[in-house]
């Protein structure tokens, strides 16, 4: 999108969270059960830096 519209971000921020198995599944492993309220803090804070006006539930 951006090289067709030839505006680019002044930064690209990437969140993310490394995967403790590769197994199909439809439920969260424990590791990303217990890891991704911190994630999603990562990126409220993020988008706070950005003032982006971030409502929480």
């Amino acid at each position: 999108m951006a090289q067709l519209t030839g505006k680019y971000p002044k930064e690209v921020v990437v969140i993310g969270m490394e995967p403790q198995s590769l197994e199909i599944s439809l439920e969260l492993s424990p590791a990303v059960k217990d890891n991704l309220q911190k994630l999603v803090q990562e990126v409220i804070k993020q988008l706070e830096s950005w003032d982006t006006g971030v409502i929480t539930c």
